[in-house]
């Protein structure tokens, strides 16, 4: 008898605005404005990850895993594989701001304020069970290739949508 495990399929949307200077200083005080002209909107396809999947299992035979937490970002250039258990090189790591789910899909939304976060990135992925603020800690449950450059003045909402097929 043929195993399967949970399948998933999903999407990334990177959306970047120019933030006005007057509304840097609210974000410096925790004020998360989805404002400002719009610079670019893309979307990329993710790939859930055989480590994120064998945590799903387990919370199926009673273990406390399964919580996504983190989104991480990083310069490395590896085709994304199901057998992945980091990103390849890790450069910025983000709380996730809010996660919901409806039905058989998963949303998650990560808002990276004008004041942080500035770099290049090439590889993007969803962390969470043990996951903390350090690079490569926790499970990897997602990763995918992407192709975005943060600029200083610039805020970005990535998100995330995740379902089961």
């Amino acid at each position: 008898m043929k195993e399967h495990s949970p399948q998933f399929k999903g999407s990334i949307t990177f959306t970047r605005r120019e933030v006005p200077a007057f509304l840097g200083f609210f974000q410096k005080f925790g004020f998360f404005l989805k404002a400002g002209k719009i610079v670019s909107i893309k979307k990329y396809n993710n790939i859930f990850v055989n480590s994120g999947k064998q945590s799903i299992l387990d919370r199926f035979t009673g273990l406390s895993t399964g919580l996504i937490t983190y989104l991480a970002l990083g310069s490395g250039t590896n085709v994304p594989l199901a057998s992945d258990t980091t990103l390849q090189t890790e450069t910025y790591r983000k709380v996730i701001t809010s996660r919901t789910r409806s039905g058989l899909k998963f949303y998650s939304s990560t808002f990276i304020p004008s004041t942080e976060g500035d770099g290049t990135y090439k590889e993007i992925g969803l962390f969470g069970d043990s996951a903390t603020a350090s690079a490569n800690s926790g499970t990897l449950f997602t990763r995918a290739a992407v192709d975005e450059v943060k600029n200083s003045g610039e805020s970005v909402t990535i998100d995330y949508d995740l379902e089961s097929n």
